[in-house]
Parts: C-alpha cells; sequence; structure tokens
C-alpha cells in the first residue's frame, strides 16, 4: 500500500510538473499578438513576465496586464480587476488560453497568433530590444485610426469661416489645427501650410508613444486674429514623453492672406528680431506687474516682474489693435510668460516701410 501510495505521489506530481510546463513561459509570450478574445478581435503584447497590455480593435482603448512573479495567470489591471488570462500556452506561434471575469465561473476562449516577436531597434546601445508594447507592430491598428482627422463645425471669425481638425486620438491627448474654408489660392496656401504643422505633430505624437508607454501629447492651433489680409494664430505643444520633466511650448505664425504666405513680424522692424533699448522700453510701458493677493506669492511676483523687465527677446503676433510681444521663458519660469500688446501707432517709428504699410493696412480694418 505504502509503494503504490509514493508510486501515486510521484506520478501526480509528474501531473503537475507537465501541465505547468506546458503553459508558456515569458520568453514565449514576449511579443506583439494578434487574434480573438470570443467572439472579439484584439491585438496584444507582452513586454516581459510582468507586463503587458491589449486592446479590442472595435473600441481601441488599450488594458494594462499584469502578472505577480511565479504566478501562471495575467491580470487585467485598472482601478479593480475587470479580467483575468489564464492557462496561455504557446506553440508554432500560435498561444491560446482562457479569459474569465472575476468571481464568475464562465470562461472565453483566447485564440491569438503571434504577429512579431521582439525586434532589434537602431540605437546608439547596442543589443537593445525594443519593447513590444513600445513597437509599431502593436500599434498599427490604434494608429491608422488615429490618423484619420475629424473635422469640427464651420465657425466664424468676424465673418470668415473656418473650422477645426482633429486627429482621433484617445483619452485626453489632442492634436488640433484649423482650416480657412474659402477657395482663394492664396487661403489654400496657407491651408498647406497649416496642415503640414498639423501632420508633423501628428507624427510627433506617435514619436512620444514610441519612446514611453505613459505618455502624454497634445498640441493646438487657435486664431489670435484674423482679417482679410492677415492671419495670426497661437501653436502650442505639451505633454511629457519620458524626459526629466514635462514640456509645454508656445509660439505664433503669422500669415499675409492676399499672398498667401508666411511672414515673419520682426521683419517689420529695422532692427530684426533684435528688441532694441528704446523699443523695448516702449513695450514695458504697456507691461502690468502681476499683483497676488495671496501673501506668500508677493516673492514670486517680483521675481516674474524681474524676468519680464530684463527680456528682450519676444515672439510676435498681430492683433485688433497692435502687436502682441511674448516673452519666452526656459521650464523653470515658465509660469512668468507674459502677452503684451502694444497699439499699432507706438510702434510706426522702429518700422522699416515695409512695414509701416503692413501696420497701416492693419489699422485701416477694423
Amino acid at each position: 500500500m505504502r509503494h503504490s501510495t509514493k508510486l501515486w505521489l510521484l506520478i501526480s506530481a509528474a501531473l503537475v510538473l507537465l501541465s505547468v510546463s506546458a503553459y508558456a513561459d515569458d520568453s514565449q509570450l514576449r511579443g506583439v499578438w494578434k487574434g480573438s478574445l470570443g467572439k472579439q478581435d484584439i491585438m496584444v503584447c507582452f513586454d516581459n513576465g510582468e507586463s503587458g497590455e491589449y486592446y479590442y480593435l472595435h473600441y481601441l482603448s488599450p488594458l494594462q496586464l499584469g502578472k505577480k512573479k511565479g504566478e501562471l495567470q495575467w491580470e487585467e489591471m485598472g482601478k479593480t480587476v475587470t479580467g483575468i488570462w489564464s492557462q496561455l500556452k504557446a506553440e508554432n506561434n500560435e498561444l491560446t488560453g482562457l479569459w474569465q471575469k472575476p468571481g464568475d465561473p464562465k470562461t472565453v476562449p483566447i485564440r491569438l497568433s503571434r504577429v512579431v516577436q521582439t525586434t532589434q531597434k537602431e540605437t546608439e546601445a547596442e543589443g537593445y530590444l525594443e519593447p513590444a508594447c513600445e513597437s509599431d507592430a502593436y500599434f498599427a491598428k490604434l494608429q491608422e485610426v488615429q490618423q484619420k482627422v475629424v473635422v469640427g463645425k464651420r465657425q466664424n471669425y468676424h465673418g470668415i469661416p473656418y473650422q477645426h481638425l482633429s486627429a482621433n486620438l484617445l483619452g485626453t491627448d489632442r492634436v488640433e489645427s484649423i482650416e480657412i474654408l474659402e477657395d482663394s489660392e492664396p487661403t489654400l496656401a496657407i491651408n498647406k501650410l497649416l496642415h503640414d504643422a498639423f501632420q508633423k505633430n501628428i507624427d510627433s505624437y506617435f514619436e512620444c508613444k514610441g519612446i514611453s508607454r505613459f505618455f502624454s501629447y497634445s498640441s493646438s492651433v487657435d486664431i489670435v486674429f484674423m482679417d482679410k489680409n492677415w492671419l495670426s494664430v497661437r501653436e502650442w505643444s505639451g505633454g511629457d514623453c519620458g524626459g526629466a520633466h514635462p514640456f509645454a511650448d508656445s509660439s505664433y505664425r503669422n500669415f499675409d492672406r492676399i499672398q498667401g504666405k508666411e511672414v515673419k513680424v520682426w521683419t517689420f522692424f529695422k532692427n530684426a528680431r533684435n528688441s532694441e533699448e528704446s523699443l523695448n522700453k516702449t513695450i514695458l510701458s504697456y507691461y502690468k506687474p502681476r499683483k497676488s493677493p495671496n501673501p506668500s506669492d508677493i516673492e514670486g511676483d517680483k521675481e516674474c516682474q524681474e524676468a519680464v523687465e530684463t527680456n528682450k527677446s519676444y515672439k510676435l503676433a498681430l492683433s485688433k489693435n497692435g502687436i502682441m510681444f511674448s516673452t519666452s521663458f526656459p521650464h523653470v519660469i515658465q509660469a512668468c510668460d507674459e502677452d503684451i500688446e502694444v497699439p499699432y501707432k507706438k510702434l510706426l517709428p522702429f518700422m522699416t516701410e515695409a512695414g509701416k504699410k503692413a501696420i497701416k493696412l492693419l489699422m485701416e480694418v477694423k
């Protein structure tokens, strides 16, 4: 009887080992997979033995997968566990398993085919393997959908029709631009310049996504001023692509709507791109220092005032009543940035003849 009991224990242990060994190990899982969870088509990635991700092709919102070291099942990670993946088996680039809702005995089959294993990525660090969950192969379907442009409602800026454009992104990220709704050749030329920048920002979004899975990236274009002769827009971009700190940057672009080309407003001035002393004194005469009601912020207000008053570098935009001179401080004091609007008439003495001609057109249109 003892011998038979010992034999049965040995057989049971062997069966357990065989069962465990039949399940896919980390190296077999690593890579990008495509297939189905029940009747739903999905894309899946596994980076290592502890993290993965997947999304439904009809839903396109990634769900995190996590596994504790030494365990066989994976859990959908969120505020709560929404699903459990178990009995994952890999053979001949096919992966099968079961999905079930926590607390529910009913299981749903998982059937996947390998799209790509980990790939070598060009980098200065030899031997670097691109994480599967940051690869183009995993994001291919997402990128295909997100590249589609969503057209906003027709709007008017003082009688001039335009509309917003946005990429079909997920979550809180936004990549947006504008398009003027007129068919003249100059307007079409300006729309092309704006659309080229729009596409570049979409590309930057995916570059950011490729650098860090826990990324964020947004950009926008807003009209600052527009009339029949001129257009000024503010471009902004910001996010976190895994660097030392998040980033944010804004700039202005100005367009001649008669000639259909971009214009550098600093060229209106005699000393292009250099705010010489007398001009800077004029600019600062229209600066209104911040006055915080909070006593603890007073020192910060003083620091910002000093930064603005010693600044001599500005980004320029046209506005209804004057030119907007905007500071562009580094990240550490970016909160001190100011927009200072100076009336056109006050700027005429500092301008070239071409600049005066352009400004007079702006002064005439009210």
